[in-house]
């Protein structure tokens, strides 16, 4: 079992395939910081999709910005404008069908401890 992390940053995008400890493999994305949601949207998808295999049983997504964890909301992502104000882990969570989490980047990110 594995989880997929990803670091999202206003020029990059990180992904990593970890089990437990280990790292499995790592890929790096430019990502479109300036498009609106549907377009970030559809590239995280996209990334995401590229990396799953059929032992990932969550997402866990670092961004650079303030998140609201009670409601999930994204209160505000500098880097990503069009980020600001959106559910991002419930979009992806309900895409995916798997727990998936977004929190800032600085904090402890990864609730199954696999991505600290």
């Amino acid at each position: 079992m594995s989880v997929l992390c990803l670091d999202l940053g206003g020029t990059k995008l990180m992904l990593a395939q970890v089990e437990g400890k280990n790292l499995l493999d790592t890929w790096r994305y430019p990502v479109p910081a300036d498009g609106n949601f549907e377009q970030l949207f559809d590239f995280l998808v996209t990334c995401i999709h590229s990396h799953l295999t059929p032992e990932t049983y969550g997402i866990s997504i670092g961004i650079p910005g303030m998140v609201d964890m009670q409601s999930g909301t994204l209160l505000e992502v500098l880097n990503i404008p069009a980020l600001t104000a959106t559910q991002l882990a419930q979009q992806l969570k309900n895409t995916f069908e798997m727990d998936v989490v977004v929190n800032n980047d600085c904090e402890p990110l990864c609730p199954w401890r696999s991505c600290a």
